[in-house]
């Protein structure tokens, strides 16, 4: 392997030319605008170019640069150099077609893709910056006509000439001493003073921007595609409103014979991120890490309880710290877990949970299927498919699995089909079709009568979870009363007939659960609530019938194990109800 430098631009540049990738780090400028930072060593072969980044120590590969029929050839010579020269072997600034062609020429779960997000391409439209145009446009005409309306005759956009470099650099020092991380800010000046140096060479197009006769911004970019360009440099005096619209505007205009800008990443910097996606992006170059697979399924263990609960956290949108906490106290127990294990962290879990259910005359003993989750840059990855089968077969003595799911089409593959359904009924007006009995209220949690009126409700059902008293003091009370929700008996006489529990959201309130046969009771107690607020959402078995503003939601899957026992559920479907915490 050999460093990089500008000597070498006629070697590399023909196969960068040829094969590269429409991603920023395939273009020989932005490799020698930052060759001294990050060192970019390579090897052209007689098929290929392969090359590697190392930055602190780290060796990072870039996609070698070949015709289709030479792909396997040159990842083979990677992969063989990585082992013989005890290198971890990494790709970085990996593009889907890429990937794609990795899972073409080898064995499924050979590598392992990171989705890097920070490192995503902005890709903007070139016409709409250069003209302003459309709604998208309007906060940036405002900068930019502020500005007109400030400097109307004392500004003046010129294209860069050789001659302007030492005033540019005294431009961008200037600049450098009002921004912080000036180190990194050094090495940058110090790559764009060598690339000035080899303008004509790179074929480098750039702009000054002149207010009052004095260099106030300052751009340079190169063609990175047959219709894409890529800005390498953009400084402007930020104190000066409209400045970079004005800057990019002039420029662009200039360059109409492209159709796309590419504004590299973002860093991963909130600020930076900000900015360009308020710039209105086209889309965004989608990148990965690609490393060797050494994942590992596990059952874990204690140790591993905390970056179980982060990833739940960070996959499920609709928890939060109080109700993950509650789920791991309560609910969470390391023997239903599975897991999976990469670089000695966990990036996948899954729980298969003990249920008992009562199925026709029988009391059968099966398992439900929660908290899938995969960490977000790991997707795609197979990881959940290596969890579930691992589960399934671990089961396979069960008649029958059962799970809930956002995403119903995911498990279809696994043969989970959907076959339990409740309905969810919108209540705003008031029921008039009621008789006039008298019916008690008494809010609050009591064990005993919660069991008694579930009993009874799900008396005329052929199938439902059966429910014990450690159900309701471990699970159902404690983890309604940690979201604060409400729970409402009614009596008639002395007769309890039921309960519902609820929850006050800001525009409506939402009944979880109801235990109440009796429809009269159940519109009394409705108007009640109506009183609080004038919308409410009523989760309920599908059998019943409120109003016609109901829709019919899927519940649960049911993957069958057993014939027999599909038989009977598929003849009890109707007549099924679960609703459970699990």
């Amino acid at each position: 392997m050999k460093r990089l430098e500008y000597n070498h631009i006629k070697e590399i540049e023909p196969f960068i030319r040829k094969y590269g990738y429409n991603e920023y780090n395939c273009n020989i400028v932005t490799l020698l605008m930052w060759k001294d930072l990050y060192e970019f060593y390579y090897e052209v072969h007689e098929h290929f170019l392969v090359g590697y980044w190392q930055y602190l120590g780290k060796i990072r590969w870039m996609m070698p640069l070949c015709e289709e029929k030479y792909f396997k050839e040159a990842m083979d010579y990677i992969l063989n150099y990585s082992k013989t020269h005890n290198i971890k072997f990494s790709l970085e600034a990996v593009v889907e077609p890429f990937v794609n062609l990795l899972k073409k020429y080898y064995p499924e779960h050979t590598f392992i893709y990171r989705l890097e997000e920070n490192a995503g391409d902005y890709i903007y439209d070139v016409s709409q910056h250069a003209t302003l145009k459309g709604k998208k446009m309007q906060k940036r005409r405002n900068h930019y006509n502020a500005f007109i309306k400030e400097y109307n005759g004392r500004f003046e956009y010129v294209p860069y000439k050789k001659e302007m470099k030492e005033n540019v650099l005294f431009f961008l020092n200037n600049w450098k001493e009002e921004h912080h991380h000036k180190d990194d800010i050094e090495e940058e000046i110090k790559g764009i003073s060598q690339l000035l140096d080899h303008y004509d060479e790179l074929k480098l197009f750039g702009g000054v921007f002149y207010i009052d006769n004095k260099i106030s911004g300052f751009t340079l970019a190169s063609k990175l595609y047959d219709n894409t360009l890529q800005i390498h440099v953009e400084k402007v005096n930020r104190h000066i409103r409209g400045l970079y619209v004005a800057l990019l505007k002039s420029f662009l205009n200039e360059h109409l014979e492209y159709h796309f800008m590419n504004r590299e990443d973002d860093l991963g910097l909130p600020e930076l991120r900000k900015a360009k996606m308020d710039l209105q992006p086209l889309y965004r170059v989608i990148k990965y890490a690609v490393e060797l697979n050494n994942i590992k399924l596990i059952r874990p263990n204690d140790t591993h309880t905390n970056e179980i609960k982060q990833l739940w956290l960070e996959c499920f949108e609709d928890e939060n710290t109080n109700s993950t906490e509650f789920y791991f106290n309560h609910l969470y127990h390391k023997d239903y877990t599975y897991a999976i294990e990469y670089n000695q962290h966990i990036i996948a879990a899954m729980q298969i949970k003990p249920m008992k259910l009562k199925v026709g005359e029988k009391e059968i003993d099966t398992h439900f299927i929660v908290g899938v989750c995969t960490q977000k840059m790991y997707r795609g990855n197979g990881l959940m498919r290596i969890m579930m089968e691992k589960a399934i077969d671990d089961h396979r003595n069960d008649a029958f699995l059962i799970l809930q799911a956002y995403n119903w089409d995911i498990y279809k593959t696994f043969n989970f089909n959907e076959k339990y359904f409740h309905k969810i009924a919108i209540i705003k007006d008031k029921f008039e079709d009621i008789t006039q009995n008298v019916y008690n209220f008494k809010f609050g949690y009591n064990t005993h009568l919660m069991l008694e009126s579930y009993k009874r409700f799900t008396s005329c059902y052929e199938g439902y979870c059966l429910r014990d008293v450690s159900y309701y003091d471990e699970y159902f009370i404690p983890y309604h009363q940690n979201e604060n929700h409400k729970t409402i008996f009614v009596f008639q006489d002395d007769e309890c007939l039921g309960y519902i529990v609820y929850e006050l959201l800001e525009d409506h309130i939402y009944v979880h659960e109801m235990t109440i046969k009796n429809n009269d009771a159940l519109k009394v107690i409705l108007n009640e609530l109506l009183d609080e607020i004038q919308n409410i959402k009523v989760r309920m078995p599908i059998q019943l019938n409120l109003n016609s503003n109901e829709q019919i939601i899927a519940n649960m899957a049911i993957r069958y194990q057993d014939e027999t026992i599909q038989k009977e559920i598929e003849g009890l479907s109707s007549k099924l109800f679960i609703n459970e915490i699990l």
